[in-house]
């Protein structure tokens, strides 16, 4: 019966001791992320911005969602909800980065705070493409932006463009005078222009 106790006890320690082993031998990309996330929430953002790097510079041995999480620490390391410890360009670039990736959901909000909210949507909502809606009524007809050839535009059209740019539209059909324009964009604007022929001779 000795035995059998003792057994049982030596069995129980082992799974103990083998649950402890796998319970720290996580990847050191995650081990560095949840001291990171530690140090924020200890209210330590230099050391939560270090670590958060330090998992940044791995470059591509992370996944996107890897980066997704570190750049995101950084943000919130770089904006806190103490203003005399928020870096407002730092911040802006890093969400920059995020919207980039296509990481357009926010900071989690155990690490936000409703300023840095505000700040991604303004960041984010600049980063929008702007909208175009244009079309042409003659066949044939090609669209330019910028005096590069964004294919045959026939009906209306929804064109993508950067914001914040002055851009030279055309539109050009064999055998007829283009039509030329200027637009100025701002971010997720959607300006409809309409239908716009080329003039051609009968």
């Amino acid at each position: 019966m000795s035995r059998i106790i003792a057994f049982a006890f030596l069995f129980a320690f082992a799974a103990s001791l083998s649950a402890q082993t796998q319970q720290s031998s996580g990847s050191p990309v995650t081990d560095m992320m949840i001291r990171g996330r530690n140090a924020l929430n200890d209210l330590k953002y230099h050391e939560a911005d270090s670590l958060a790097r330090r998992v940044l510079a791995l470059g591509t041995l992370l996944s996107r969602q890897q980066q997704v999480d570190a750049l995101q620490l950084v943000a919130a390391s770089s904006y806190p909800d103490e203003a005399a410890e928020q870096h407002t360009d730092s911040a802006i670039s890093v969400i920059r980065q995020l919207v980039a990736l296509g990481a357009t959901q926010g900071i989690p909000r155990e690490m936000s705070h409703p300023a840095l909210d505000s700040l991604f949507s303004f960041v984010a909502r600049a980063a929008q493409p702007a909208k175009l809606v244009l079309g042409s009524r003659i066949a044939g007809s090609v669209l330019y932006v910028d005096g590069q050839p964004q294919g045959i535009i026939q009906g209306l059209r929804v064109v993508l463009v950067p914001p914040g740019k002055t851009m030279q539209l055309s539109i050009k059909a064999e055998n007829c005078t283009s039509w030329d324009s200027t637009v100025t964009t701002q971010a997720a604007d959607s300006i409809r222009i309409g239908f716009r022929n080329p003039r051609c001779s009968r």
